[in-house]
């Protein structure tokens, strides 16, 4: 990425690449280069030898398709991230279209049609799977083998190929093939291609003595189940995965798991929505699969009364592409796939740092609004620009106290109901996860946002019981004015949790809020979550809603990454203990309120805070959701602080750096995206990186208030940068 800027976040990007560290890539259009040989490591697929994750899509009927919407359908799919498409080589539903015919014979124009196809996926670095079915054109065994025989001669120059020998085998009808009949297949490809990769589908869920028949009788060399195609299966879907996984371990023989039809739309009374695909995308990914598909195909009788209407999507393509039939949910997920199979995590390699997209990152940002995504003309013009200049990370607190927010609850009549969530809170939070993920943009939320719920704001909050028709003073602990700062005197609502207040009638309706909050979020894999903001609440309101959001991803088949945010400006305090001391339930740890801190103090506490946490459960992420440019909390900006403390923070070898909003901060300011003040203080960055172990962060001076340069010995992952000179 070229921007022609050296300020904060372009200097920064700049840095970490002579330190070692790589920014998350934005997509780069496919190009024409060849998919290598399809293998397997492990529980793997691999292409041009590396691990590989099959991301595609169905494309039955592709052999009745034009030359035309072939390549215009591939195009479309590889530019997506597509790398995998699943074609039948016996497809008759609408019109006969297979490469072999009933004997198993070769079948023009449809076998030269299928090796066209096969080179133009190859050309796109895109595997295709081919899948053969019994019933329709093969009605028996002998054909059967004939069928596989004559393919896999025919199309043994391409390596970018597998076989489905046998599409949901198990089904008791004309489809049904014994595992015995699949292994003596797999053997017929086998002996003409040996390292031809075969596998036999199921239509349903494999049980234990099922998968250990599949590997020792039909000698699969990976698994293909069709999972159940109703609400709850995007759900299931990652401990589903890791049990296929564990039973793989027990049989002492491990291959990848590829979900190649999953559920689809228009097909029963069920109909899936974006975030179901994408959260059994997510189940799939974070749970050890090697693969998974976007289904498509023409609507059931169930939906339609005929079968005939709507779109047929993949199942006929001799009229129109693929791309022209698929629906909205289908093409923004076609749209979302490819970073929806990345969720940010604390990194293998080195656990100071995230991980997102495969990439160890540094996460770099500012905004001009800490609620940013309850604005969203603001919000559209901040990730844009974000993007733009190089930066990966926003901060939204679940905050509506600002001019064009929206309150999480329905206004009904003159009160609030708080069993009715505001439809338009939460279209506005999943809009925002969504244009953050699509630009590679980590959203940090803070679930209770605090200052909401003190003097003024407290008396228009839809929790007020003065203000919805849901519960009262008489049965909550609450008051109906609460004119206090939150650094002066905590309010009831943080004290609801049973080991504090026990307010049971308040913590329902709390719970509830942060179930839907999930529901939205928890399907994105670029969001961390923090409990509060600058809180002074008891620690055991913190834990509750640490363990309880774990407990939720994890019914939901995922994970979260938490951590807490306390307002004592001293991170070495003891309130800070309740997020280092408790890696069970903090994933990470936000240090933001060091940011009040200025020049020396500011970075040996940092610098303590890390050494800490090593003897403490382990290196872990530190995260500055907000870096003040204040100063003594009353005082004005000063930039030159601002981007001081800023760069102390990576030079300490904290996780991320995010500029706080206006006036109490540079936010996403021409200053803070690269304008000429930044430039100003920061003066050409020059860097030379030598190899070297990661270690202790060894300082000789560091910037500070009033100085413009600066010898800076300075840790980033997996190696030192040395003489890091502004001036």
């Amino acid at each position: 990425m070229i921007v022609n800027r050296a300020g904060v976040m372009i200097a920064v990007v700049a840095l970490l690449v002579a330190g070692g560290v790589s920014m998350a890539q934005d997509g780069i259009e496919a190009s024409e280069t060849r998919a290598g040989a399809l293998g397997i490591d492990g529980a793997a697929f691999t292409l041009h030898g590396e691990d590989t994750f099959l991301l595609g899509i169905s494309y039955y009927a592709a052999l009745g398709a034009t030359a035309e919407c072939v390549a215009t359908d591939l195009s479309a799919f590889s530019r997506a991230g597509l790398n995998w498409v699943r074609v039948w080589a016996t497809w008759d539903k609408y019109g006969d279209v297979s490469a072999v015919d009933s004997t198993g014979a070769a079948r023009e124009p449809y076998l030269t049609r299928l090796k066209e196809l096969l080179e133009a996926a190859d050309r796109r670095g895109m595997v295709v799977d081919v899948t053969l079915k019994r019933a329709g054109v093969l009605t028996d065994h002998q054909a059967h083998l004939q069928a596989v025989s004559t393919l896999t001669q025919a199309l043994k120059p391409w390596r970018n190929v597998y076989f489905d020998v046998a599409n949901e085998r198990n089904v008791g009808d004309a489809r049904y093939v014994s595992l015995e009949e699949c292994g003596e297949l797999r053997d017929a490809i086998k002996e003409i291609d040996p390292e031809r990769l075969v596998t036999a589908s199921q239509g349903s869920d494999i049980s234990r003595e099922e998968l250990a028949e599949y590997l020792q009788v039909a000698k699969v060399d990976f698994i293909t189940p069709h999972r159940p195609r109703d609400a709850e299966a995007p759900s299931r879907t990652e401990a589903k995965t890791r049990e296929y996984l564990r039973w793989m371990a027990e049989l002492g023989k491990a291959v990848p798991l590829h979900y190649q039809e999953p559920f689809r739309r228009d097909y029963q009374s069920w109909q899936p929505e974006l975030n179901d695909f994408l959260l059994d995308l997510r189940g799939a990914v974070a749970g050890g699969a090697a693969g998974w598909c976007l289904h498509n195909g023409s609507p059931k009788p169930e939906r339609t009364g005929s079968g005939d209407e709507g779109p047929r999507r993949s199942f006929d393509l001799s009229e129109r592409c693929l791309m022209a039939q698929l629906d909205t949910v289908e093409l923004a997920t076609m749209g979302g796939m490819s970073m929806a199979q990345d969720r940010i995590e604390v990194s293998g390699t080195n656990p100071r740092y995230w991980s997102y997209a495969g990439e160890t990152v540094l996460l770099l940002g500012g905004s001009d609004e800490d609620n940013l995504f309850n604005d969203p003309a603001m919000m559209a013009d901040n990730v844009e620009k974000l993007a733009t200049c190089g930066g990966n990370y926003i901060r939204s607190t679940l905050s509506w106290r600002d001019v064009n927010n929206v309150p999480p609850f329905e206004l009904v009549g003159d009160a609030y109901d708080l069993n009715q969530p505001s439809a338009e809170f939460f279209e506005r939070l999943e809009t925002c996860c969504r244009e953050c993920e699509a630009r590679g943009i980590v959203l940090q939320i803070e679930m209770w946002a605090t200052f909401d719920f003190y003097r003024d704001l407290w008396l228009t909050s839809p929790w007020n019981p003065a203000n919805n028709t849901n519960y009262s003073t008489e049965n909550t602990r609450l008051e109906t004015e609460w004119p206090h700062h939150p650094a002066s005197k905590p309010q009831p609502f943080f004290f609801s949790v049973p080991e504090v207040n026990n307010d049971a009638v308040l913590l329902g309706y709390q719970q509830a809020f942060v179930r839907k909050v999930l529901d939205v979020t928890l399907p994105f894999g670029n969001v961390l979550y923090c409990m509060d903001n600058e809180t002074r609440a008891p620690a055991e309101w913190a834990h509750y809603w640490g363990r309880f959001i774990r407990a939720e991803a994890e019914a939901r088949g995922t994970t979260v990454n938490l951590t807490e945010m306390w307002d004592n400006w001293d991170i070495s305090g003891d309130e800070h203990e309740n997020t280092w001391g408790h890696p069970e339930i903090f994933d990470f740890c936000d240090v933001s309120q060091n940011n009040w801190q200025d020049g020396q103090t500011h970075y040996d506490r940092l610098i303590w805070y890390r050494e800490n946490l090593t003897g403490n459960g382990g290196p872990r992420p530190m995260n500055n959701v907000k870096i003040y440019g204040r100063q003594g909390g009353g005082q004005g900006l000063n930039a030159v602080e601002n981007v001081q403390r800023f760069w102390r923070n990576i030079w300490a070898g904290c996780a991320s750096a995010r500029f706080h909003r206006p006036d109490h901060g540079l936010g996403l300011s021409d200053e803070a995206q690269g304008g000429a003040a930044v430039h100003e203080q920061l003066r050409p960055v020059r860097l030379r990186a030598t190899a070297g172990p990661a270690g202790r962060c060894r300082r000789q001076r560091v910037l500070s208030a009033g100085q413009s340069a600066g010898d800076v010995r300075a840790l980033l992952p997996g190696r030192r940068v040395c003489d890091a000179y502004a001036g």
